[in-house]
């Protein structure tokens, strides 16, 4: 079965209705396409760029330790603000781990077939 990271953040030092709105967002959508969740990664989103984050590091070791096939995340900015940071990750990093970064608001607008996104 597929594994995947789910990663909630919240701008604010701690806000459960929103890692309870993403939670519920990101969680349909595992079980509808039959992922395993592996884990949910909870950050409080203290430095916008996310870099120093310990949650973000955290997913980085486990992605680098083949814990998982894909991150889901409600948007990109949920994992960072950076565009260079995520071009680095999403189009260098994660392709070579086999990861895909699926963004839930793109994912909403997609069509999976063969466990790849079709827009």
């Amino acid at each position: 079965m597929t594994k995947v990271a789910l990663y909630l953040t919240s701008i604010k030092e701690y806000n459960s209705n929103e890692y309870t709105y993403q939670q519920y967002m990101l969680k349909n959508i595992a079980e509808k396409e039959g992922w395993e969740i592996f884990r949910i990664y909870y950050d409080t989103n203290y430095n916008q760029s996310k870099c120093d984050e310990p949650t973000f590091k955290e997913l980085l070791i486990d992605a680098i330790a083949g814990e998982f096939e894909i991150i889901l995340c409600k948007s990109q900015p949920k994992l960072t603000n950076e565009m260079r940071i995520v071009e680095k990750y999403r189009n260098t990093l994660f392709p070579k781990l086999g990861i895909r970064f699926i963004v839930a608001l793109d994912y909403s607008n997609a069509i999976i077939h063969n466990n790849q996104i079709l827009q």
